[in-house]
């Protein structure tokens, strides 16, 4: 049977198939139109999508409270979508600017903000990370158009929904016949000749397919592959003939929507019209939750006050906010910490750990013991299982991958179970095939935010910072921390090594002493000293590195002495914040034996100087 409303317990294994019983039930059909079986496929489909949109998720979160049946389910879901160049780097940072289009715009002509008019395309690829919604999006578009959304008109009679790793390497057919449909609406051998006749209705077929890279991915592992970066090109082969679909090989007219995680829509420039990228929920949307959440409990004067708190934190709490689940971890905290949130990443995470993990294990009986000396501490057994899902998630990270299936989570975590995912920051991704339980598949699971996974990650290298060999390992290997002039290049690696630091606090020279002169630029040096803190042993490893302790300093041809070649340049100082604020603290320190800096007056708009300058001079 189907799950209760929220809060539901554990989906059971049979979530998708209790949904297809009832989707096989109704009447009001004449026996004539019964027995066509396009027409029998068509009913079943647009009850199915209905009936699976209509429902609040199967995998509901172990923290979270009871809400109004409907709140979170696809059929409601409102997101975030922005245009963007199809031809994008295989970078996931888009600098460009787009313009946000509604759903009902992803199939239709757009003129943007400059005036430029995209025509409809046939074939989109929408991008999100990990969590933002991906599938709930293309349950929400199936849901649009077996509801007859107005939008979607007469142009498309037939839309088919294929997870796309679920295939493993099988046809679109073999899989919609064997494993999606039941046999009373097309399944096994009578969907064959709705697939012959599909080619008359090319023009009119809709394709949404979820999760190119998954597929890959998990491809690649099933194939032998121990690492998902490695091999990927044989992981394509379990795409089977979705490959030749998205290349337009295959029923070349139809219409497509492919999802996949940022920086893999670049293999697919060549077979797309549009390039879609979706940024989680809609602000609206998102206020809207938040009411409703607080309505329930009768405490509508937190609505505005948490809107307002999330809105003067930009750059932090606003981007979890508008998550599909991390709204609601967010009211969550706020209603358990007293209408406070903090604003400091490293501050939030660890606040939301410490929440969701105890709420969690409560929801089990168990009892959340934490440290009185350390209101932050996690209990002993839940550090561990954290710290071996972060060496997990770091391996992952260099991967750009932010998916674990339940083998390589067993694999990492003491007792070869899955204790670490009932802790409530991952989820579960939902299963669509009948046979996934009998022939034992993968389960796969996302953090709820991609800075989870990089916060268990710095969390894993904190645990290991005493052991010299491993520390160093792990830091090499991360992308983009070296190389570069300009500081840190990979967006992942800068958010780990800042929470890394503020994690060690005091500790943070541990770090700075595997780093050679020249490695990491100034800047990059600042920016980790300000995260741990300018304590003695931290600020004088920075002037190691700097060559302000030795009498020499660090030019583009390496440390040179003063003494023997006078026209060396000396040190320059850039008078952005963050230099002011690191040279400061370097010229305080006992360690620091420069006698002469350049300074060169640079001032960024907006910003306040004045007090770093004093501190500086």
């Amino acid at each position: 049977g189907s799950p209760p409303p929220a809060p539901a317990p554990a989906a059971p294994s049979h979530y998708i198939s209790s949904l297809r019983a009832s989707s096989r039930r109704g009447g009001g059909v004449s026996p004539d139109k019964e027995r066509d079986p396009v027409t029998k496929l068509l009913r079943f489909l647009k009850t199915f999508y209905r009936e699976l949109a209509s429902r609040d998720p199967a995998n509901y979160p172990p923290w979270a409270p009871p809400l109004p049946t409907g709140t979170t389910c696809p059929a409601n879901f409102e997101p975030s979508l922005q245009l963007a160049p199809v031809s994008a780097s295989a970078s996931r940072v888009d600098p460009e600017l787009r313009d946000h289009i509604r759903l009902d715009q992803i199939f239709s002509a757009v003129r943007t903000s400059e005036g430029v008019v995209h025509e409809a395309p046939r074939r989109v690829v929408v991008e999100g990370g990990p969590g933002s919604g991906k599938t709930t999006l293309c349950l929400r578009l199936l849901h649009c158009w077996a509801s007859k959304d107005d939008w979607f008109g007469p142009q498309i009679q037939l839309a088919l929904f294929v997870p796309l790793r679920e295939l493993r390497g099988n046809s679109i057919s073999h899989y919609l016949s064997k494993e999606l449909l039941p046999k009373a609406a097309g399944g096994s051998n009578s969907f064959l000749q709705v697939w012959k006749t599909l080619q008359q209705l090319e023009d009119r077929l809709l394709f949404v397919l979820d999760g190119y890279d998954e597929a890959i991915r998990i491809g690649s592992f099933e194939s032998g592959n121990k690492s998902a970066s490695n091999g990927l090109s044989g992981g394509r082969d379990a795409l089977g003939d979705a490959l030749e679909l998205l290349e337009g090989k295959l029923f070349p007219e139809c219409r497509i929507l492919v999802t996949c995680c940022p920086g893999w829509s670049s293999e697919m420039s060549n077979s797309v019209q549009r390039r879609i990228v979706l940024n989680g929920l809609d602000w609206n949307h998102v206020e809207n939750l938040v009411a409703t959440y607080f309505l329930g409990n009768k405490k509508q004067d937190h609505v505005t006050r948490l809107i307002d708190a999330i809105c003067s934190s930009p750059l932090v709490l606003r981007p979890l906010a508008s998550w599909p689940s991390g709204w609601l971890l967010l009211c969550v905290l706020y209603e358990e910490d007293c209408g406070h949130l903090p604003t400091d990443t490293l501050d939030l995470h660890q606040a939301l750990f410490k929440c969701l993990i105890r709420r969690s294990l409560m929801k089990r009986g168990e009892t959340f013991m934490c440290s009185l000396n350390n209101p932050t501490d996690l209990p002993g057994h839940c550090k561990k299982l954290l710290a071996e899902f972060g060496k997990l998630a770091l391996a992952c990270v260099k991967e750009d991958r932010f998916m674990y299936t339940d083998g390589e989570i067993r694999a990492h975590c003491r007792g070869g179970n899955l204790e670490v995912t009932e802790l409530g920051f991952l989820m579960r991704g939902l299963n669509f095939s009948k046979c996934h339980v009998q022939k034992k598949r993968s389960d796969c699971y996302t953090p709820i935010h991609r800075s989870f996974a990089e916060f268990l990650s710095a969390y894993y290298i904190s645990s290991v910072v005493h052991y010299a060999n491993i520390l160093r390992r792990e830091l090499e290997d991360l992308p983009g921390l070296t190389g570069s002039p300009n500081g840190i290049t990979d967006a992942s690696t800068g958010l780990i090594l800042r929470f890394l630091m503020g994690l060690l606090g005091r500790k943070g020279h541990l770090v700075f002493n595997q780093f050679s002169p020249l490695d990491v630029p100034t800047r990059t040096l600042f920016m980790l000293l300000q995260a741990c803190g300018p304590s003695e042993a931290n600020v004088a490893s920075v002037s190691r590195l700097l060559g302000a302790s030795t009498g020499c300093w660090v030019t583009g041809m390496g440390r040179v002495n003063p003494g023997s070649n006078p026209k060396v340049p000396i040190p320059l100082v850039h008078t952005a914040p963050l230099e002011l604020e690191g040279w400061a603290s370097v010229l305080k320190s006992e360690a620091c034996t420069l006698e002469a800096l350049e300074l060169v007056f640079q001032f960024d708009k907006g910003a306040d100087c004045e007090g770093l300058l004093d501190a500086f001079f």
